[in-house]
């Protein structure tokens, strides 16, 4: 994974990042004019991050940029989240604390944005408000809570596990700087259906011709087989890692969570 956009504005000057780019893939940073050559990024922290959008839009404001997102089941995604920083010794509470923890900063979030903003209800966004986006999320996710305030967010972002999955927020950022058709947007339980099909549509997305798609099929069909979900690899002796117990109260604690927010995602995707 690649991490050049998702740092505040103040540590990721615009001349670093382009030159990151160039670092990671010099060929296709140098080559701009060569359709045949893309530069991709790949993290899942971009769509969380609340300045990647403004940062890929300011490094690169008037490319044709194509942006592939794939959804997970909002519960499997904390299940995950939470079980990866365990097994990478970056999480160290228990599951149904982590995860009520989690629920409770996001209310606290939201509540926030209604009070400093204007905005209403427990989905509050701040695209929802006439609001400074970059002010508003310096403040938010980049201003320590002075005493008495509640966490809105784990201190370090990369930790969190509940927030990652409220994905009508992170995409309302995104769909404020970019045009909605500059998304394929699909779900892992659909794309691991039909991989190859996904896999494929996904290219054409990117602005491969549909001939060069079609001759890359089996090439398509063959890497589609393999899946690289580091909770899911073995120990290397044929077993699975050791995985946190799960609560099944907490469980469905967040089902009933992300009841309405996914609701808001059904309502912004169509």
């Amino acid at each position: 994974e690649t991490h050049v956009f998702d740092f505040p504005p103040h540590q990721a000057p615009l001349q670093l990042m382009r030159a990151q780019c160039a670092l990671y893939a010099p060929a296709a940073a140098n080559d701009q004019a060569n359709p045949s050559r893309l530069l991709g990024h790949y993290t899942p922290h971009y769509i969380f991050h609340p300045f990647a959008p403004h940062l890929v839009a300011g490094a690169y404001p008037e490319q044709n940029i194509r942006f592939l997102v794939l959804l997970r089941e909002p519960v499997s995604r904390c299940v995950s989240s939470y079980q990866f920083k365990v097994q990478t010794k970056r999480e160290h509470r228990p599951f149904a604390q982590a995860m009520r923890e989690g629920m409770q900063q996001h209310r606290d979030l939201a509540a926030r944005i209604c009070t400093d903003f204007g905005a209403t209800g427990e989905t509050a966004c701040v695209e929802d408000t006439e609001a400074d986006a970059e002010a508003a999320y310096l403040g938010l996710y980049f201003t320590p809570p002075t005493p008495g305030q509640p966490r809105l967010h784990e201190p370090v972002l990369f930790n969190e596990h509940v927030g990652k999955s409220v994905y009508h927020m992170q995409l309302r950022r995104w769909f404020a700087r970019f045009p909605r058709e500059s998304f394929y947007i699909s779900t892992l339980e659909d794309f691991a259906k039909d991989n190859a099909s996904h896999m494929s549509k996904m290219m054409t997305h990117l602005g491969v011709p549909p001939e060069q798609v079609e001759a890359l099929g089996p090439q398509i069909e063959a890497v589609t087989q393999k899946r690289w979900n580091v909770t899911e690899k073995s120990n290397g002796e044929g077993e699975k890692k050791e995985q946190a117990p799960l609560d099944p109260e907490v469980l469905q604690e967040l089902r009933v969570f992300f009841m309405e927010h996914n609701e808001c995602l059904y309502q912004l995707l169509g």
